[in-house]
């Protein structure tokens, strides 16, 4: 069985990496894109270090993902 490509929007914030951090650990997920308006294009270890495993670029949008999960403010998501 493949694995489930997911993305998060909003890596940035600590729901964000918090979940990135959980999902990584997942056997049946793989990370395929995250977003976050204020570290796009920047490598996701560089911004949080503890995530270094995933060789990811911060972007602004997902464009191929099986699932996204929103990791917005409240507010924001509203």
């Amino acid at each position: 069985m493949s694995k489930l490509r997911v993305g998060i929007i909003n890596i940035t914030g600590y729901a964000g990496a918090e979940l990135a951090r959980l999902l990584a650990k997942h056997p049946m997920v793989q990370i395929c894109a995250v977003t976050g308006r204020s570290a796009v294009g920047q490598k996701l270890a560089e911004v949080f270090p503890h995530l270094s495993l995933l060789d990811l670029t911060i972007t602004s949008d997902i464009d191929d993902a099986d699932l996204v999960f929103s990791a917005m403010p409240h507010k924001a998501s509203a």
